[in-house]
């Protein structure tokens, strides 16, 4: 499995069902090295809307901070 997420990074990142992913896969995710993604930011901007979607899930209110 994490060798389709190493090299089709762009494409599992952007698809609906990752931020229904366990909180252990994307510990995983964020783990490896060998990722093909062309700025770290994608990998940040996915990771942020799991923990949107987490707190929904779980009921907890979403704190928008803004610069």
């Amino acid at each position: 499995m994490f060798k389709i997420i190493c090299s089709e990074t762009e494409a599992v990142l952007q698809d609906p069902s990752f931020e229904e992913v366990e909180l252990s896969t994307l510990t995983t995710i964020l783990e490896q090295d060998d990722l093909t993604i062309s700025s770290e930011l994608e990998l940040f901007n996915a990771a942020q809307c799991w923990a949107t979607r987490e707190c929904v899930r779980k009921g907890m209110s979403l704190c928008v901070q803004q610069n």
